[in-house]
């Protein structure tokens, strides 16, 4: 009995979190779907939405338009019963999103869309050694 308490405390206690991944997807382009290209992130969430995106949201002023995978925003999807996904989260699960309007009118919504790989550059490499 005693060794089940001791399992589930040190389950409870046992908490992870997804980093920001912003330099390994500086490459990656606007989107298609962002005619206008990719907005700056701190004009397209306030500091509640950027807390709530992203681990370390002092990056995002650095960050500018590029494209970014927000850590908080996946870290919600691997929890043991998901919730509804954002738009954010949707576009995050296939990787690096931007924010962008697709339209110049001031009052056009936000949309988060999945960016666009780099030609000629490949993601994943795999090599198979035989004998």
């Amino acid at each position: 009995m005693a060794m089940l308490l001791l399992n589930a405390a040190v389950l409870a206690a046992a908490t992870a979190s997804m980093d920001d991944v912003i330099d390994a997807v500086a490459a990656f382009g606007a989107p298609p779907e962002c005619p206008l290209g990719c907005m700056n992130w701190t004009a397209a969430l306030n500091a509640s939405e950027q807390a709530a995106s992203f681990a370390d949201p002092s990056h995002l002023p650095a960050l500018g338009a590029g494209c970014a995978i927000p850590g908080r925003a996946l870290h919600s999807l691997t929890q043991p019963v998901a919730p509804v996904m954002t738009p954010m989260e949707e576009a995050a699960f296939y990787g690096p999103i931007c924010p962008c309007r697709t339209s110049s009118a001031a009052d056009a919504a936000v949309e988060f869309h999945t960016c666009v790989a780099p030609l000629f550059f490949p993601e994943q490499i795999n090599l198979q050694l035989a004998n």
